[in-house]
C-alpha cells in the first residue's frame, strides 16, 4: 500500500482538507444549522474526518487496492505487546507533560494557569451529545484519517526527496502541531512511535489500530470524568496542589521519557537507506 500513498502528492492532500475544512466552516455557519444546539465543534469534526475518510476511500476505490491481502498481513504482524507498551508510554508521557506545563505555569502566573485551565475546560466537550461525537471522532474517524494522512501521505512523500530521517521529523511536527495543547510533547512523541511502526509493519492498518486505542483510553477518561464531576465544582489550581502534583509529573515524565527514548533508538531504521530513488 506505500505505492499507493507514494502517488498522492502532499499539495494535493493539503488542498483536499483545506476545502474540507472551508466547506464545513461555510455549512456550520448557516442559520438553519447554527440553530440546532447539538451540532457543535465535536460534530463538525467528525464531518470533517467523514469527508476525509470518504476521499481516502474513494482513492483505494479508484486506484483498485485490495483489502483481503492487508488485512491477512495486519493479523501476522498485530502484537498486542507492543500496542500496551506504545500506548502506555504515550499516555503516562502525556499527561506527565501536561501537569508539569500546568505546574510551571502556575509558579509563574497562577491567574494564568487557571485562566489556561478554564480554557481548555471551555473547550471540552461539557454535553453529553458533544461527548458523543467527540469519542466517535476521536476512535472511530481520526486514527484511520491521520494516520493515512501523516503515516501514509506525508511520511512516505517526504521521504522520497529527502530521506528517511527527515520525513519522521517532520511529519511528527506537523502531527503534533495538529495536536497543539498542553499534550504536544506527547503526540510528537508518539508521531515518531507511529512511524516507526509503519516503517517496520509497512501496514497502515496496525497504526490506525494503534491510534485507535490510545484515543480510546483518552476518550475513557473522559467519559468517566464527564460522568463524576460536578459542574459546580471550582476547577481552580491551589497551591497544595502544585505540591502534589508536580512530583508525580516529574517522576511520571521522566520514567516515560526514558522508555520513550529507549523504544525510539531500538527500533529507529538505522540500515535503512538515507535516500530513495522512486520511479
Amino acid at each position: 500500500m506505500r505505492n499507493f500513498f507514494e502517488n498522492i502528492t502532499i499539495k494535493k492532500l493539503v488542498l483536499v482538507y483545506f476545502f474540507v475544512v472551508i466547506f464545513s466552516i461555510i455549512v456550520s455557519e448557516q442559520s438553519y444549522f447554527k440553530e440546532i444546539t447539538i451540532l457543535d465543534f465535536n460534530f463538525w469534526l467528525v464531518v470533517i474526518n467523514l469527508l476525509m475518510f470518504f476521499w481516502f476511500m474513494y482513492k483505494c476505490v479508484k486506484s483498485k487496492i485490495e483489502l483481503k491481502p492487508i488485512v491477512e498481513d495486519f493479523k501476522c504482524k498485530f502484537k498486542w505487546g507492543e500496542v500496551i507498551k506504545v500506548v502506555c508510554i504515550n499516555v503516562i508521557l502525556s499527561l506527565s507533560f501536561a501537569c508539569l506545563a500546568l505546574c510551571l505555569a502556575y509558579m509563574i502566573s497562577p491567574e494564568f494557569c487557571n485562566k489556561l485551565l478554564a480554557d481548555t475546560n471551555e473547550n471540552s466537550s461539557n454535553t453529553l451529545s458533544s461527548l458523543i461525537f467527540n469519542c466517535i471522532g476521536a476512535v472511530l474517524l481520526a486514527p484511520a484519517v491521520e494516520e493515512c494522512m501523516f503515516r501514509g501521505v506525508i511520511l512516505n512523500r517526504v521521504k522520497m526527496k529527502y530521506g528517511v530521517f527527515k520525513a519522521i521529523i517532520l511529519s511528527s511536527i506537523l502531527f503534533g502541531i495538529m495536536h497543539a495543547d498542553l499534550a504536544f510533547l506527547g503526540a510528537f512523541a508518539f508521531g515518531i512511535m507511529m512511524c516507526l511502526i509503519y516503517i517496520k509493519t509497512e501496514n497502515i492498518l496496525i497504526t490506525i489500530s494503534i491510534h485507535a486505542f490510545n484515543n480510546f483510553l483518552v476518550s475513557l477518561v473522559q467519559v468517566i470524568s464527564f460522568f463524576t464531576s460536578s459542574s459546580s465544582g471550582s476547577s481552580n489550581i491551589s497551591k497544595s496542589d502544585i505540591m502534589l502534583w508536580l512530583p508525580i509529573s516529574l517522576v511520571g515524565f521522566l520514567v516515560s521519557g526514558f522508555f520513550t527514548v529507549k523504544y525510539i533508538k531500538k527500533n529507529w531504521p538505522e540500515k535503512m537507506q538515507i535516500t530513495e530513488s522512486i520511479i
